[in-house]
């Protein structure tokens, strides 16, 4: 299992192409930092299509959505448990620990 490590609401096309055709069943996300504004329905910067695009995939390949619960907060987001999964700075290290490979993008 690889854990990809999301830390920017969005990034150059071609990035954002090569992360998620990257995913296999059974990875993890993790969005933290300005990534965590990606679980928004719609922003400046992102489209309710990649949102939803997003949680579809997820979805499709058994896929799990983490969000970093401090970064949720700094951001006075509120997030939909069902879809992502939100967790603290020490969860966050057992996670790594739990995966193969880490990627950051």
């Amino acid at each position: 299992m690889t854990l990809h490590q999301i830390n920017k609401a969005q990034y150059p096309a071609s990035i954002e192409r090569d992360w998620q055709l990257s995913l296999q069943n059974g990875d993890s996300i993790l969005l933290f930092e300005s990534g965590v504004l990606r679980t928004l329905k719609s922003t400046p910067i992102l489209s309710a299509q990649t949102a939803d695009q997003l949680k579809e995939q997820s979805t499709k390949q058994s896929i799990t959505l983490f969000v970093r619960e401090i970064d949720v907060k700094a951001h006075g987001l509120k997030v939909d448990e069902s879809i992502y999964q939100i967790i603290d700075d020490n969860q966050w290290l057992e996670l790594t620990a739990e995966c193969d490979r880490i990627i950051s993008w």
